[in-house]
C-alpha cells in the first residue's frame, strides 16, 4: 500500500529529474542512490515503500529537501534558510583569507628553514666525500 511519505519522497524524486535536471531519468537516479532497478515503480503500485533508511540517504544526498515534510506532510518541500547578508559574507570571507594568507606564511618561512638546511647538508656531504676521497688516496701515495 502506498503511503502519503511515499507520495511526498515520489514527488522530490520527480522534482529532481523533470525540474532540475538533476537526472537525465528514473534509472539514472536509482542508480546513483543505489536503489533496485524496480524500486520507483514498485513505490507508486503500492507493492514497496521507501524505507527509513531510503529516505535518511536521500535526505543525506540532497539537504535542500525538508525531512519534516516528507514524514509529516507539514511545511514546504524545500528546506528554506536566509541568506546570509552581504556584509556578514563578506566579513567571514576577508577572516578566512586573512588566516589563508597567515598559514601560507608560515609555509614559506618552513620552506625557507628547509632550503637553509638543505644547502647545509650538501655542504657537509661534499666535504665528507673530499675527506673521503683524501683518505682513500693517502695509503698509496697518492695526493690529491
Amino acid at each position: 500500500m502506498r503511503t502519503d511519505i511515499d507520495n511526498r519522497i515520489l514527488q522530490c524524486i520527480e522534482h529532481l529529474i523533470n525540474i532540475d535536471k538533476a537526472y537525465r531519468s528514473e534509472r539514472a537516479f536509482l542508480q546513483d542512490m543505489g536503489f533496485i532497478s524496480t524500486k520507483i515503480t514498485e513505490a507508486r503500485k503500492g507493492k514497496s515503500n521507501f524505507r527509513a533508511i531510503d529516505i535518511s540517504n536521500f535526505l543525506a544526498k540532497f539537504p535542500q529537501y525538508n525531512g519534516h515534510w516528507i514524514l509529516t506532510g507539514q511545511g514546504e518541500m524545500f528546506i528554506s534558510e536566509p541568506a546570509p547578508k552581504d556584509s556578514e559574507l563578506s566579513e567571514f570571507l576577508k577572516k578566512q583569507n586573512t588566516e589563508m594568507m597567515e598559514t601560507i606564511q608560515e609555509l614559506r618561512y618552513e620552506l625557507g628553514d628547509k632550503d637553509r638546511q638543505l644547502i647545509e647538508l650538501k655542504k657537509d656531504r661534499a666535504q665528507h666525500l673530499m675527506a673521503a676521497e683524501n683518505a682513500d688516496a693517502v695509503p698509496y701515495g697518492l695526493v690529491k
